[in-house]
Parts: C-alpha cells; sequence; structure tokens
C-alpha cells in the first residue's frame, strides 16, 4: 500500500490507519465489493488525490485522533491566501499537524465542537456557516463533517465551502427589500443619470410609476420641480461638493397637486474618484409644513389679539400721564415749554400705541404715523403743519421693533421745526416722497428759520436734537438738514430693513 501522498510516515500506518484509509476511499466514491478493487485504491494514492483535488470546496481528512492525514488543493491554496493577507503562518495546515491544535483555519468554536461530536461518533454529520473575514475582505464558509466510512471514530473528512457571494447577494435583496419598504422615495441613478431603481414610496411622493421612471433620466422630474430652474443649479451643486439637500415645492405629476418634499442627492464614486451611481432620497413634508402653518397662524392671531389689548391699555396710561403732565404745566406756568415737549414725546410713543391697538392691523404704516405725531404736536403747539403725500401713495410699514425710535425721532424733528420757525412764522410742511431706491422713502420737513453755522459744515445735530442721533437706526436710516434761503431742509430717508412696502408684509 502506498499512501505516501496522503499522509506522513507512510511507513507508521497501523491496521487501524489502513481501515481509515479504506474509509477514505469509500468516502469519496470509490466503493468496490471486491478486495481487489480496494487495494487498487489504497494504492494508487495518486488517484485519490487527484479527485481530491477535482472537489472546488477545501477538502481536509482527520483519523481518529484530529491529525491531518489528507488535504486537496483547495485546502492548501486557501491556507496560502490567508497566510498572503495576514502576513503571518497559518498553523495547522498540512499533513502531519493536528486540527484542533491548530483550530484549523478560520474554524470557529462551534465547528470544532461539532467535528469532535462527529469524530467520537456522538453525531451522524455535522454543518454550520461561519464569518471568517480576512484584513482584505469579508468571507463566509459552510463547514461540513461526515465520518469517514462507517467505522466507528474512523476519522472525519470536512469541507469548506466558500458562501462569501451568496451572503453578499443576500444582504443585498435584505437592504432593497428594505429600502422598498421604506416610507420615504429612494431612486438609483448610473453615472449618466439614467433611473435604475426606484421604490414604491417614490411613486407615491412624485406621482412617477416605476415602469415611466426606470429608464429614463432625472431630467423627467424636471418640470415637477419649482421653480424648475432649481435643477440646474442642483447638479451644479451635487458635482462640486458631491450632494445636494434641500427641501422644494413639488407638483404631482397627475393631479397637478402641489406638496412639498425634502430631497438629498448624492454622488457614488469608486477609489479612483470614479462616478458610478446617484442616490436619490425623497421624504415627503406637505402635512409637516401644513402643521406648522396652522401652528404659526394660531400663534399670530393669539399674538395679534394679545398685543392689541396691551398697545390699547398702554395708550390709557400713557394719556393718563399727559394729563397729569398738562395739570402740572397750568399750575407752573413756567414749566410750560419743557412740559409741553415731554408731552410730545409721550403723545409720540402713545401714537404707535394707538395705532397697533386696531382691531384691522397688526403694523405701523409711516404716512399714519407721521400724520398723528403731526396732529398732536400742531394741537399742542398751536401751530400748523401741512402734509403733502402723493394720491396714488403704496403705504411702507415700519419694523416692529424700530417703531418706537422712529416715531420719537420724527416727534424731535417736526417738534424741534415748529419751536425754530414754524411757531413765529406758521410755515412747517412735511412732505413724503419715493426715493430713487427700491424700497426707499424720503421724508422732508421745511421750516422757516437758519441752521447754525458750524451746524451746516459738520453735520452736527445741536438745539435737542442729540435725542434723534441717538434713536436713528444704524441701518436703512439717514438724516440731513441744509438751508435753502430762508428755510431749513430735514431729509430723512428710510429704506429696508427699516421699512418695507405694505405688500411685502401681507404675503
Amino acid at each position: 500500500m502506498n499512501l505516501s501522498n496522503l499522509s506522513r510516515p507512510p511507513q507508521s500506518l497501523s491496521a487501524t490507519r489502513q481501515d481509515d484509509t479504506r474509509a477514505l476511499g469509500e468516502s469519496i466514491g470509490l466503493r468496490e465489493t471486491s478486495e481487489q478493487a480496494e487495494d487498487e485504491v489504497m494504492q494508487n494514492g495518486t488517484f485519490t488525490q487527484a479527485i481530491l483535488n477535482s472537489i472546488a470546496a477545501s477538502v481536509v481528512v482527520l483519523d481518529r485522533d484530529g491529525t491531518i492525514v489528507a488535504v486537496n488543493e483547495s485546502w492548501r491554496r486557501f491556507g496560502l491566501e490567508t497566510e498572503m493577507e495576514s502576513g503571518k503562518l497559518v498553523p495547522g495546515t498540512e499533513v502531519g499537524a493536528n486540527y484542533f491544535a491548530a483550530n484549523g483555519i478560520g474554524c470557529c468554536v462551534e465547528a470544532s465542537a461539532g467535528i469532535h461530536a462527529v469524530l467520537t461518533g456522538h453525531s451522524p454529520n455535522f454543518s454550520v456557516e461561519y464569518p471568517c473575514h480576512s484584513p482584505l475582505q469579508q468571507r463566509w464558509f459552510r463547514v461540513n463533517a461526515m465520518p469517514l466510512g462507517q467505522l466507528a471514530r474512523a476519522g472525519v473528512v470536512i469541507t469548506h465551502t466558500d458562501i462569501t457571494e451568496r451572503k453578499l447577494a443576500e444582504d443585498k435583496l435584505r437592504i432593497v427589500a428594505i429600502a422598498t419598504e421604506c416610507q420615504d422615495g429612494i431612486l438609483v441613478m448610473d453615472a449618466n443619470l439614467k433611473i435604475l431603481w426606484v421604490n414604491r414610496a417614490f411613486t407615491q411622493i412624485t406621482g412617477f410609476p416605476e415602469q415611466e421612471a426606470v429608464g429614463r433620466t432625472i431630467a423627467i422630474l424636471r418640470k415637477n420641480l419649482r421653480p424648475a430652474s432649481l435643477y440646474e443649479g442642483v447638479w451644479k451643486e451635487i458635482e462640486r461638493a458631491g450632494t445636494w439637500k434641500g427641501e422644494t415645492v413639488w407638483q404631482r405629476q397627475e393631479s397637478g397637486e402641489e406638496y412639498h418634499v425634502r430631497i438629498t442627492l448624492t454622488k457614488v464614486q469608486d477609489k479612483p474618484a470614479q462616478v458610478t451611481h446617484y442616490v436619490g432620497h425623497f421624504t415627503d413634508t406637505t402635512l409637516s409644513q401644513q402643521q406648522e402653518a396652522q401652528r404659526l397662524f394660531n400663534e399670530a392671531a393669539y399674538r395679534k389679539t394679545l398685543v392689541r389689548e396691551v398697545h390699547h391699555r398702554i395708550k390709557n396710561n400713557l394719556q393718563g400721564i399727559t394729563g397729569i403732565l398738562r395739570q402740572f404745566a397750568e399750575q407752573y406756568p413756567e414749566t410750560t415749554e419743557p412740559i409741553n415737549q415731554a408731552i410730545g414725546q409721550v403723545k409720540s410713543i402713545s401714537v404707535i400705541h394707538g395705532l397697533l391697538g386696531r382691531a384691522v392691523a397688526s403694523s405701523v404704516r409711516l404716512c399714519e404715523l407721521t400724520g398723528a405725531i403731526a396732529e398732536e404736536i400742531q394741537d399742542l403747539w398751536q401751530t400748523q403743519i401741512v402734509m403733502d403725500i402723493p394720491h396714488a401713495w403704496l403705504p411702507c410699514v415700519i419694523a416692529e421693533e424700530e417703531a418706537v425710535p422712529i416715531a420719537l425721532v420724527l416727534n424731535e424733528l417736526i417738534l424741534n421745526a415748529v419751536k425754530h420757525g414754524g411757531k413765529a412764522h406758521g410755515n412747517v410742511e412735511i412732505t413724503l416722497r419715493k426715493g430713487a431706491g427700491a424700497g426707499v422713502v424720503q421724508l422732508k420737513i421745511v421750516n422757516s428759520g437758519q441752521l447754525l453755522r458750524d451746524q451746516r459744515q459738520s453735520g452736527t445735530l445741536h438745539n435737542g436734537l442729540q435725542l434723534v442721533e441717538a434713536l436713528m437706526p444704524r441701518v436703512g436710516a439717514s438724516i440731513s438738514r441744509d438751508q435753502l434761503g430762508d428755510l431749513v431742509v430735514t431729509m430723512v430717508q428710510l429704506e429696508p430693513p427699516v421699512i418695507f412696502p405694505e405688500l411685502e408684509t401681507s404675503t
């Protein structure tokens, strides 16, 4: 018997080992009823080895002690590849080594226990699937253990079958199943933006059936975007940054119904940085947008009601204060002028609260505020003030946080015009006109009188106008004062973000 190709050293084989080798011949399908045929198999180790090598799976044969007595070429190749990937010598892969002492190649604890059970006769066979990842790749194997022939404790034949491809395919199927049932729309495109796959939610959100979307380019979605010009900008950003995220208004393909959708588009690249795919993620946010809009509407309505009530009470309290100041001025006539000036400031604030407390408006118009303050000063100082507002005037509203400061500024400027010219000559005019730029309004106050010389040269505000300088907004407002003959012209220019056309606030 020549078993040199199956085990080491062949000279030491005992009768039991010969029985094992016979069983090996039986296990690989070379069963013969005659002794002569069996001897031929036993003597022809080369033939047996050739059959082992023809098996695609990695095969290793153990004797009753767990010593490796035969392996095939696939087993050796697997061991060599593992050594190359790990950079370390893998022990226990050749004939003569103890399979269990070396723990096999990637053999898990469960596999070792199962093989032992077959080898000791406690189990007729054993099979398990297990991961065996290398530093360079993910791998899975199925190990099968069968007794060597029909003799108890004769040995065991172990096959390791690479099932990595099947496992990866199963994982892909699971991912596709999850993506298919996902509540958000998903589409996958190739490098040329041709749609390869969409899930059901994509159809529900966009209105494009799968059969209409697959095979066409993403350009079919262009007409659904609002605005349509967004399409070009999206792809420019993806090419630059690799992804784009945004929320836009979408128009459903069939019904034309508009709804909100949040979109994420991502570029997928391989290791050489070549684009392989694009992935789109669509989330219907219509309901959340509607709920948020309703919440904001309810909050705004409640706030308006509350604010109007607060402004109404503040106005009444301020009017009470002005009444007390008037009584004080009557008792002490020498304080009339400073008291009236204080009353004017209080009334200018009172005007703001009166306008804000109206039932139909939540914003203060510049023209109404100017007219109300001018009327209060006219009554207080018994001086006529002429208002000039064009008939076809588009009202502008004042930003809420700037309303009180602008009211105090207008009060000081108009009061200054009355005190330093208008009161003596009865000549105060206020004009509202559109400025040169969009949204710009010029408010001009003209009165008789003379500016101080250094005031014209330096532009410094004097005569009690330091308050105006302190209250003027730093952005969106400017003031200038010039002498035109016997007239002093004060020009106040306002623009966003201090004022806005009323139509903008209603949208």
